[in-house]
């Protein structure tokens, strides 16, 4: 079984005035994951995937965007 997804967060510059910035705070995320699963049976399956996310702001200095991260997991999964 093949799998993609798509996600965005996109937090408004003003949600948390305590907490953050809006020059050093991200301030939107996209990311994109591909995945494969193997089912053996009913109740087990191997999963891999990896998933990319962009970020806008966010850096080490003023209005840079963060680095973007690549995550690549693995999964068993049993079921009773």
């Amino acid at each position: 079984q093949l799998s993609g997804r798509y996600n965005e967060l996109d937090v408004d510059n003003g949600a948390f005035p305590a907490l953050s910035t809006s020059t050093n705070s991200a301030s939107r995320a996209r990311a994109f994951e591909f995945s494969a699963a193997w089912h053996l049976n009913n109740f087990t399956a191997f999963i891999l995937g990896i998933e990319r996310t962009q970020f806008k702001k966010g850096g080490l200095t003023a209005n840079t965007d963060r680095p973007a991260e690549l995550v690549m997991y693995q999964r068993a999964q049993i079921a009773f």
